[in-house]
């Protein structure tokens, strides 16, 4: 059996998660079709499913964070497998509905957002659409993409949602030291997946309810995880007292009048 088929009929432990589905439907209502709440694989169900191909220990030698928690302290596999998860249950849906949708859009939950997200209509659907954070981490070139949101076309979705497979498959196009956000631009562009931008106008939410990666970050009494990220938010937007989305070539900008 290949391990892509095998973790496609492999069946995640289960957990209640009873208050997690109540927060779900009160945020979404009667939108909220699916939910499924999972316990995170160990590390050794992790290291089993990952060496079946033979590329782990290429993987383990390249270093970096996309192997947490194999590698050190984090979760990015736990991620990875979840969103494998997560669009398992969008193809289980539409085949209930008969037909597929035209976009899946992946964000944190711990986002906090000062504007509407971008008419979706605004956006070309033959690209992944990203936020800009201006963060180094987010720069269009060497140092990767933000990987906190991004409104994917369905016919992308394979891609944006198929790194846990691409690791378990031992096609992932790992780099030496690579993060997460390098770890996604090289998923998009050996894929040949265009990549549209629009102005990020949400920030992470403080993690000091929480243990997270970034829990040193807080310097400030707000809900914002860094000190300023509600400032340049609100700069994104220009400052205007009226604005509108306004689209360009793979890229959709806030435009505003005085």
């Amino acid at each position: 059996m290949s391990a892509a088929s095998k973790q496609d009929q492999s069946e995640p432990k289960e957990s209640a998660g009873a208050a997690e589905h109540a927060s779900f439907a009160a945020a979404f209502g009667r939108t909220l079709e699916r939910f499924r709440w999972v316990e995170d694989p160990s590390r050794e169900e992790l290291a089993e499913e990952l060496a079946e191909s033979g590329a782990r220990e290429l993987y383990e030698a390249m270093g970096g964070l996309v192997l947490t928690p194999l590698s050190g302290p984090g979760g990015m596999l736990h991620s990875y497998w979840k969103m494998h998860l997560a669009l398992g249950l969008v193809k289980q849906h539409e085949l209930e509905r008969g037909r597929p949708f035209d976009w899946i859009v992946l964000s944190r939950t711990d986002l906090i957002w000062v504007a509407n997200h971008p008419p979706l209509s605004l956006m070309d659907a033959k690209a992944v659409w990203i936020p800009h954070t201006g963060r180094k981490h987010d720069s269009d070139g060497l140092d990767g993409l933000c990987d906190w949101h991004a409104a994917v076309p369905r016919g992308l979705a394979e891609v944006y949602f198929g790194r846990w497979l691409m690791l378990v498959q031992g096609v992932a196009p790992a780099t030496p030291l690579h993060n997460p956000h390098v770890f996604l631009r090289n998923v998009l562009r050996v894929s040949g997946a265009p990549v549209g931008r629009f102005p990020a106008v949400a920030g992470l939410e403080s993690c000091s309810h929480w243990s997270c990666f970034a829990s040193w970050t807080r310097k400030d009494a707000s809900n914002w995880r860094w000190s300023g990220e509600r400032r340049w938010a609100g700069h994104r937007l220009r400052a205007w007292r009226s604005w509108q989305w306004h689209v360009g070539y793979n890229q959709v900008e806030v435009l505003g009048s005085g």
